[in-house]
C-alpha cells in the first residue's frame, strides 16, 4: 500500500514521466463522442466505443494524433507484467518526452 493509502498492484500499474508509481486512474467513460484537444489549435474527434463481450472498451481518434490532443507536460504510462517487455526497467524514456 502507499503512503496515501492507494493499493500498489505489482501485476498492472502506473509511472508518471518521472518514474513515479501513481495511482491507477478509476474512471468509467460511457460510450460518446467528444470534441478533444490539447489546447494548442487542433482538435479532435474522441469515440469511445461499447464494451466488448470481455468487458473491454476501445477508442478512436479521428482528425488528430494524441500528441495534438494531450496535455503534454504530463505523461504517464500504464505497464502491465508479462514475461516478455512488462517491466518499467523496459520503458522508453523518449515515449514520455514531448516531440
Amino acid at each position: 500500500e502507499a503512503e496515501a493509502g492507494w493499493p500498489i498492484d505489482t501485476e498492472e500499474f502506473w509511472l508518471e514521466e518521472d518514474g513515479v508509481w501513481i495511482e491507477t486512474p478509476r474512471y468509467d467513460v460511457e460510450p460518446r463522442r467528444c470534441l478533444v484537444t490539447g489546447g494548442r489549435g487542433r482538435t479532435g474527434i474522441l469515440t469511445v466505443y461499447p464494451a466488448d463481450e470481455n468487458g473491454e472498451k476501445r477508442w478512436a481518434l479521428d482528425g488528430g494524433v494524441l500528441n495534438d490532443v494531450t496535455h503534454l507536460p504530463c505523461r504517464s504510462a500504464r505497464y502491465i507484467v508479462s514475461k516478455e517487455k512488462g517491466s518499467p526497467i523496459n520503458a522508453r524514456k523518449i515515449d514520455f518526452l514531448s516531440s
